[in-house]
């Protein structure tokens, strides 16, 4: 006994999810500040561009799958001032936390945004 199943569609959704995610890398890998997409609800990082990486002083990979919560903001656990206090926007003078235990002062400027039908 088997199945057969047409996966025709699938691979149509994920090749153009593929394609319109390329111009996103391309201004992120190309943008000269830090930028960080954070999972709202995990607080997961999902990705980083260049830029972050070198002021973390860490290569992305080492970044990117970690939480964001004393990793590289100093905010505590569910005390983000976006998904956890409930600010649209925030415009703050903060730390980064960087790879070796140290921070430098950085401008933060965070907000929600929706992508893939969550925030």
């Amino acid at each position: 006994m088997g199945f057969a199943r047409d996966l025709t569609d699938r691979k149509q959704a994920e090749k153009a999810l593929r394609e319109n995610e390329t111009p996103l890398r391309t201004v992120m890998d190309d943008m000269p500040a830090g930028m960080i997409i954070v999972d709202a609800q995990t607080h997961v990082i999902e990705r980083v561009n260049p830029a972050t990486a070198e002021m973390f002083g860490a290569p992305m990979e080492m970044i990117e799958g970690r939480l964001c919560h004393k990793f590289l903001c100093p905010a505590e656990e569910n005390a983000c001032p976006i998904t956890d206090l409930g600010q649209e926007v925030d415009r703050s003078d903060r730390k980064l936390l960087r790879a070796g235990g140290t921070s430098i002062p950085r401008h933060q400027v965070c907000k929600a945004n929706q992508h893939s039908g969550s925030r």
